[in-house]
């Protein structure tokens, strides 16, 4: 996507790339030798949170974390796509992070906590 506030980086660790196009759903897929291009899971947060993610994901310790249009931060496992928890973030200490106005970058994951903004 190359629409404006579109914001996505390759993630590529253990043989396989998680990723995650504006307003799509995250994805991980396999890059091992004969199983190129397999896709391992997917995870549309659109269905449970009404956000599609804005941003590339993090990964971090076996986990993907992502911020949706929504605005929950949502944590996925990353070998198995299942949702972990998601947590809302209308308590943001910004007054301009609001649904129609969401949070101006991707999650970025450091020693255990969660960096959103």
């Amino acid at each position: 996507d190359r629409s404006p506030g579109a914001q996505q980086r390759p993630i590529v660790a253990d043989g396989f790339h998680v990723f995650a196009e504006r307003l799509e759903p995250v994805a991980e897929i396999d890059l091992h030798p004969g199983k190129e291009g397999q896709v391992v899971w997917v995870n549309d947060p659109k269905q449970e949170t009404g956000g599609a993610p804005r941003f590339s994901p993090a990964l971090q310790d076996g986990f993907v974390f992502m911020v949706t249009r929504g605005l929950p931060v949502i944590k996925v496992d990353a070998e198995s796509g299942e949702r972990v928890w998601d947590m809302p973030t209308d308590a943001a200490p910004d007054p301009t992070v609001t649904p129609t106005n969401p949070v101006p970058a991707g999650p970025l994951v450091v020693n255990g906590r969660i960096f959103i903004g």
